[in-house]
């Protein structure tokens, strides 16, 4: 209704509203359906006649039992186990497929975007009352006594914290990160080349840490 109201067609109404709401029960009937047609028996073993197997209508299923199942002197237990663990991959693999093709894209991005961790995000207030960033204590260049000396403050338990929550490698890149402890601030690439690891390591080993400094500031 709210989509009629937005002017919205009934084909745009279809594709944006109605299959995305009904692709959880879609993934549940393609892949039950898609299992129980592999593994049908029943229907197709009644076509047959005796001992004589009909191949027309011969299924997986039927190959499985009629090799397990010959009423012969031997029977080929090797065929039987060998159709029925390669049945068992191709149920999974056309099972997997069908999940796939039926995610749910945006769920999937607003996850990772949650686990984002912004160097502006807030993390308390200094005794004015003011919001302060995660930023405002990493680095800080303004030269009000009051607010340095609020800002030493809060970098005395930056580092306090990096020391009890951080690992050692992890408190080595954001103290070279963001310039800590007297350090010079390098960039992801210098401190790869200096650790002898990749930037994108570097990236989410430092976005890990920064994780971690967020929660334990904000508690």
């Amino acid at each position: 209704e709210a989509a009629s109201i937005d002017g919205a067609s009934s084909g745009q109404v279809f594709r944006k509203i109605t299959l995305p709401l009904l692709s959880p029960i879609m993934v549940y009937t393609l892949v039950t359906s898609m299992i129980g047609g592999l593994q049908m028996f029943d229907i197709p073993f009644l076509y047959h006649d005796g001992t004589v197997v009909n191949k027309d209508v011969s299924t997986v299923a039927v190959f499985i039992y009629r090799h397990f199942h010959t009423g012969q002197k031997y029977q080929n237990y090797g065929y039987s186990g060998a159709a029925s663990v390669l049945l068992f991959i191709v149920t999974l693999a056309l099972g997997s497929i069908t999940f796939y093709m039926n995610r749910d894209v945006d769920a999937i991005a607003k996850k990772k975007q949650r686990k984002e961790v912004s160097m502006f995000e807030p993390i308390g207030t200094d005794k004015e009352g003011n919001q302060i960033q995660l930023v405002d204590v990493l680095e800080f260049h303004d030269k009000n006594v009051a607010d340095e000396v609020t800002k030493r403050e809060q970098m005395k338990k930056i580092c306090t914290f990096m020391n009890d929550v951080l690992s050692e490698r992890e408190a080595f890149i954001i103290r070279r990160r963001y310039g800590i402890g007297g350090n010079q601030e390098l960039t992801q690439r210098e401190i790869a080349r200096a650790l002898g690891i990749s930037r994108s390591y570097v990236s989410r080993i430092e976005k890990r840490a920064l994780e971690k400094l967020k929660k334990v500031i904000s508690e």
